[in-house]
């Protein structure tokens, strides 16, 4: 297929994206993650193993299909660090982010593009996202469908006690919760609802130590604090991770081969659901007229 793929993530999701790029042959895949192996990412991350401790994801992932007949180029960076010059060569980007901020991120910058090219650069977006059993997929092609932006609200707000999925543990955490997660993945210490239990304070100790390592303010690292995340902590379903992957490359082959309905029939959010049974459902996500990223380019 002669198609020119920008991945962003290489975790549970981009190892299995990046997997069906390279079943469909793409002509080249550049991946983009600046997280490194680690332990607790080998039981979902089935590109890399024990070697792979310590490499970054990106590299790592690469190297295994160092024989596939299809170009694949590892960057080892924050999606932020990359020019609009690099972006414009790319017939998609894929991403399997795990946070919202970079998703925030390449949507804006794509759309940019979009208006500013008068259209002769227009780049589709296809975000895809997990959480336990459920998941979804969402399309994004400027000044066609609705963007990430206006889908805004179907995330939690900023603040907000939400559920922590696995695969924010890194080898460089971010916030408290990564300090939590990566003890509780790779040490499973057997913790109940005694907040004064001695393995609970060993682990406190633990998270309190790590953090001050990665220059996070260990304050708020409480016993109360850790049995919180502990019991927000959803664990990836590999086979939740493989249906929605497999719905967004779907995605991207209807795009690339012209296969799509036209809009407005176009159905640019689909949803998945495995909690009782199995539920998809895709629809047409109402684009807001009053975005602040997109809504110039339906004016133009």
């Amino acid at each position: 297929m002669d198609c020119k793929v920008l991945l962003l993530g290489a975790g549970g999701l981009g190892c299995e994206l990046l997997k069906n790029l390279v079943q469909l042959q793409v002509s080249e895949v550049h991946i983009v993650d600046f997280d490194t192996v680690e332990l607790s990412n080998l039981n979902r991350q089935f590109l890399f193993t024990e070697a792979d401790i310590g490499s970054p994801k990106a590299e790592a992932a690469a190297r295994y299909f160092h024989k596939a007949q299809v170009s694949i180029t590892p960057h080892v960076c924050d999606l932020t660090s990359l020019s609009t010059q690099f972006l414009t060569q790319f017939d998609v980007v894929l991403s399997g982010l795990d946070s919202i901020a970079p998703r925030r991120h390449i949507n804006n910058v794509l759309c940019s593009l979009a208006l500013t090219s008068q259209f002769s650069t227009l780049i589709p977006l296809i975000d895809a996202g997990t959480e336990g059993l459920r998941g979804h997929v969402k399309v994004v092609v400027p000044g066609v469908t609705s963007c990430w932006e206006c889908s805004l609200g179907t995330v939690p707000a900023e603040g907000a006690e939400t559920n922590v999925p696995m695969c924010t543990i890194a080898n460089n955490p971010r916030t408290l919760e990564h300090v939590v997660e990566y003890f509780v993945a790779t040490e499973a210490p057997a913790l109940d609802n005694d907040t004064t239990g001695t393995a609970l304070q060993e682990l406190v100790a633990k998270c309190r130590h790590r953090a001050q390592e990665h220059g996070i303010d260990p304050q708020g690292i409480t016993g109360a604090y850790v049995m919180g995340v502990v019991r927000r902590i959803i664990p990836n379903v590999a086979t939740t991770t493989a249906m929605v992957a497999a719905h967004a490359t779907n995605e991207l082959i209807k795009w690339h081969l012209d296969l799509v309905a036209d809009p407005p029939a176009y159905c640019n959010f689909t949803v998945v659901n495995g909690t009782q049974g199995h539920f998809q459902y895709a629809f047409t996500y109402a684009r807001d007229s009053n975005c602040a990223v997109c809504s110039e380019l339906f004016t133009t």
